[in-house]
């Protein structure tokens, strides 16, 4: 990223918009805005397996604890050196096809509307604004994503920070065992 202030400014007013309008969570998994503990964050982390399709877990993502003015802070996502973060807007029921995130890791974020992955194993995943989607599924089919219908809001908003490049080196994991 070029511009450090650039991206400080858009995680600023992402966040600001989160705290805004936040979204209830799953029995599962809690809003990155409820999350209590301050130890650690649960997101959920899509990932390719050996079997070409794409599956989601949750993922506790610990803290990094740094001194400021105020005293400790907790920081859970420090991108020094992000490829891009992108502000993405898509109309009520649209449909993105079969994709992975082949060249770069992905975290996403929804600012408004609820956005759903069909992760190709038989379950969908409906990620709302205070939850995150961790996505690095570069191999097999990947996934379908897109903005849940609505009929009281015409478009989904999302933060997307491209993280890094994909190593393409993970070694693929089996598919969790059926429950």
């Amino acid at each position: 990223m070029k511009n450090p202030t650039y991206l400080k400014c858009i995680v600023i007013a992402a966040t600001a918009s989160l705290l805004a309008s936040p979204g209830s969570a799953l029995a599962q998994a809690d809003s990155l805005l409820t999350w209590t503990d301050l130890n650690k964050i649960r997101i959920y982390h899509a990932y390719a397996a050996n079997d070409g399709k794409s599956y989601v877990e949750e993922m506790d993502i610990p803290a990094n604890v740094r001194m400021t003015g105020s005293g400790p802070t907790p920081t859970y996502f420090d991108f020094k050196n992000a490829h891009a973060v992108r502000i993405g807007r898509g109309k009520s029921g649209a449909i993105f096809d079969w994709h992975g995130a082949t060249e770069y890791r992905h975290l996403l974020v929804p600012l408004q509307g609820n956005l759903f992955f069909d992760l190709g194993d038989g379950r969908t995943l409906s990620l709302k604004p205070g939850e995150a989607l961790y996505a690095e599924d570069w191999t097999g089919r990947g996934h379908r994503s897109g903005c849940e219908e609505s009929k009281t809001l015409p478009t989904c908003v999302a933060l997307d920070i491209l993280i890094d490049e994909n190593p393409h080196e993970m070694p693929l994991r089996a598919p969790p065992a059926p429950k």
